[in-house]
């Protein structure tokens, strides 16, 4: 299981790494988004990365039980205006993040 929680999270981080984030302050939506996909893995939080190296927030990957929720949030005043979620139990066969089934 904790092979799976790894993978799931590189995948997320790669995805954001590959899609990037652009610097504009707006005022926040409010609006979360969830996938419904069960999984059993234990909450985990990483750094969301810009471009190469720059840290623009993080990212939490959790579950209740039934559901999997990956939050991505910006710090600093980064926004992101896209982001490409790649699920499963094996890499991805391609490695364009826009060409992942999430987004």
């Amino acid at each position: 299981m904790r092979k799976l929680s790894c993978l799931i999270i590189l995948i997320v981080v790669f995805g954001l790494i590959i899609s990037g984030c652009f610097f504009h302050v707006v005022p926040p939506t409010g609006k979360d988004e969830s996938i419904d996909i069960v999984n059993d893995i234990a909450s985990y939080k990483t750094n969301l990365i810009a471009g190469q190296h720059t840290i623009a927030g993080s990212v939490t990957v959790s579950n209740d039980g039934e559901n999997l929720f990956v939050t991505y949030k910006t710090s600093d005043g980064w926004l992101m205006n896209a982001t490409h979620l790649y699920v499963d139990t094996v890499e991805p066969t391609i490695s364009a993040p826009g060409k992942f089934p999430h987004k």
